[in-house]
């Protein structure tokens, strides 16, 4: 089992992968919006270059958010391990008392 602070550190790396995820939602949204208001632009060449950049800002961004989200499932998941679980404790106490 891992030292409390090593558990606040996998706390306080969820936190700021949570941050960085909000901000990520964030810029997907507002390019959603402006890849919906381009369009609809008349200009189809212009608009069709202006679609191409901003579908692969979007994709990249998806990209940095699914490997936020599995980052943060690793860090979870070992916040979890370093958690101190005196039930734990007791069911051992419990089992040794038991086989003596």
């Amino acid at each position: 089992m891992a030292p409390p602070s090593e558990a606040l550190l996998s706390h306080s790396i969820i936190d700021d992968i949570n941050e960085q995820l909000d901000k990520l939602v964030h810029q997907k949204d507002v390019l959603d919006a402006i890849i919906l208001k381009t369009s609809k632009k008349t200009d189809k060449v212009a608009m069709a270059n202006e679609l191409k950049i901003l579908n692969i800002s979007k994709q990249r961004v998806q990209e940095d958010i699914r490997n936020l989200q599995l980052k943060k499932i690793k860090y979870e998941g070992h916040e979890d391990k370093n958690v101190i679980m005196p039930v734990s404790v007791i069911l051992e106490r419990t089992i040794f008392l038991k086989i003596k």
